[in-house]
């Protein structure tokens, strides 16, 4: 199967059985004192004194809690323990001799339940010649109906359908920039969750209340929480830095440790006479050579913060603020100008710059695509000169002065939230969700993710369920071994597990170990921004096309400054200031 099929499926979303579904539970923002920044009851010595009449300061409002984190009380023993707090996945090489019943009753009370998502591929069989969708009804108790779209169509046709009144009962959308989501939406169209899931409310759906705590940040919008999280299936770990480890055995170098040491290798491995270069990268203003707000790839190496940073007076940094950003983007620069990069970067996207790595093009690449991509490469590696192909995480290098980081993903890809209904309503459809997002090991699990053993998927001989040829017609025509449409509704309890290759859940663990203890939060994330919200490609686009020109060397490095502050002025320091209020209120 060619990789740009495999990865039009879903995308980053549902890659494979990552089973993974999410990981990561990450401490809230820690409650400040009397004064941002100020220990309680610190004064400023350049502070004059308050007159005694003057009026107290309003309190913070409190923020809003979320979901108590609770694991699947039945989960399977693993193969490979996670951590405590979820963001090391646990590990299944095979899917368990025994299975165990999440929901003890159906969640439906029979009436329709109309939903509106999108399809990366072909559209399912319709519900009368689909015995898997029939399934799913009947152990839901409910009629399940899909207004589906074409995964690319989604940014207008999500603004028809709230553009209108008579909306589903579950919409799930992305969470990306061209998405406006906001609290007047919110607020106008959909159901605050806030009372229902909050807290201990969450254990009257104890499948979400799996759900890993950070991607509930992400629901957050005027602090109420407004969706069901579907978090990337690799939890906070949404970008992997894979190298082909058998081109730098054949060197007979070590993984770089350093900026200097990771520019040499790049050269060392570049060999244009063999269509071989070191770095295979992303064109585009989001990326902009691993630049950009894409990734970030090299700002990480000079200590820029993953996005945004914030203080202890509460004031926020962007990255292309930061020193570290700029000498990041000298070092870019200097790289393209030693011909290290594959010379059709810029034309590449996510999906083509894997496969230029897949058929070994590239040594190197940073790419939000699954790290297990050999199962679905556009290049066999039986067609593939020796060695053998050896994909291997690249521990991040840090430049001197530097420690290594790794910027976290999104907290969540999408979310799935609720029309207003009554309440009633709202929690019958909560149970749905529910059932949809049961964990790895249960038979519901079984039933949304893989469809009817014998029609839709057969155990080969260790009981791991392979998706057959109907089973991809019934699930919405995804590639074996992936997820149906219906599952990519929720998140759900986030494990590792590939029933193709049982060495998956191992590997990727690994990996995990390795970024979790140098892993940086985004600062901004649980807070809204209305400018960032509204114009926030408008204002990414430009700086972004101008980062691209500096580091292909169009432009010079001097030109950086004037980037900085167009951004700044035609936004930029609003957002800024939108989210110091953010913050402020809830601290």
């Amino acid at each position: 199967m060619n990789l740009g099929r495999a990865v039009s499926n879903r995308l980053h979303r549902r890659q494979f059985l990552f089973t993974t579904v999410q990981g990561s539970a990450l401490a809230l923002l820690a409650a400040c004192g009397t004064a941002p920044g100020a220990p309680a009851g610190a004064t400023s010595a350049a502070a004059p004194a308050a007159p005694a009449t003057a009026a107290p300061k309003p309190a913070a409002a409190k923020a809003v809690t979320l979901p108590t984190y609770q694991p699947p009380a039945n989960a399977p023993q693993p193969d490979y323990a996670g951590s405590a707090d979820g963001t090391v996945m646990p590990g299944y090489v095979n899917w368990p001799k025994q299975t165990f019943q999440s929901v003890k009753q159906a969640p439906g009370d029979g009436s329709e339940v109309s939903i509106f998502i999108d399809l990366a591929g072909p559209p399912p069989s319709p519900v009368d010649q689909n015995p898997a969708w029939q399934a799913w009804n009947t152990a839901m108790n409910a009629k399940l109906t899909f207004q589906f779209y074409p995964f690319a169509d989604l940014a207008p046709k999500f603004a028809a359908l709230i553009a209108g009144s008579d909306l589903p009962d579950i919409i799930y959308t992305l969470v990306r920039q061209d998405i406006q989501l906001t609290p007047d939406l919110f607020a106008a169209k959909a159901t605050d969750l806030t009372p229902f899931v909050s807290g201990d409310a969450i254990k009257d759906y104890p499948n979400l209340a799996a759900l890993p705590t950070r991607s509930w940040k992400g629901m957050i919008y005027d602090n109420k929480i407004w969706g069901v999280p579907v978090p990337t299936p690799q939890g906070q770990f949404f970008w992997w830095p894979l190298i082909h480890q058998e081109l730098l055995d054949q060197l007979g170098a070590p993984q770089p440790k350093t900026t200097d040491d990771y520019k040499k290798v790049m050269m060392d491995l570049t060999k244009p006479q063999q269509n071989q270069w070191g770095i295979v990268s992303q064109g585009g203003y989001q990326y902009s050579f691993d630049m950009n707000t894409g990734n970030g790839w090299y700002p990480s190496m000079f200590g820029a913060p993953n996005l945004w940073a914030v203080d202890g007076n509460g004031t926020f940094t962007h990255l292309w603020e930061t020193d570290g950003y700029k000498q990041s983007l000298a070092f870019a620069a200097d790289l393209y100008k030693a011909g290290v990069f594959h010379p059709d970067t810029l034309n590449l996207n996510v999906v083509s710059a894997a496969q230029k790595f897949a058929g070994r093009e590239g040594a190197f690449v940073d790419t939000g695509l699954r790290p297990d991509f050999w199962d679905i490469r556009g290049t066999p590696a039986e067609q593939l000169p020796p060695p053998a192909p050896n994909v291997n995480l690249l521990t991040p290098p840090a430049a001197p002065g530097f420690k290594p980081q790794y910027y976290n993903g999104r907290a969540a890809f999408g979310i799935a939230f609720l029309k207003k209904a009554p309440e009633a309503r709202v929690r019958m459809l909560l149970k749905v969700l529910d059932c949809i997002a049961a964990p790895f090991g249960s038979d519901e699990f079984l039933l949304v993710n893989y469809g009817l053993k014998d029609r839709d998927w057969q155990p080969d001989d260790k009981g791991n369920p392979i998706t057959n040829k109907t089973g991809q017609t019934d699930l919405g025509g995804i590639s074996t071994g992936a997820v149906s449409f219906l599952s990519a509704l929720t998140g759900r309890y986030p494990v590792l597990y590939s029933p193709a290759d049982p060495t998956f859940a191992k590997r990727i663990q690994d990996y995990q170990t390795i970024l979790a203890p140098i892993s940086v939060e985004d600062a901004s994330l649980g807070l809204f921004s209305s400018t960032q919200a509204s114009t926030g490609v408008q204002l990414i686009q430009p700086f972004g096309d101008g980062i691209t020109d500096i580091v292909a060397g169009r432009r010079p490095l001097s030109d950086f400054d004037g980037l900085l502050s167009a951004w700044r002025s035609a936004g930029g320091d609003k957002i800024k200031a939108e989210y110091k209020a953010a913050y402020a209120a809830v601290h």
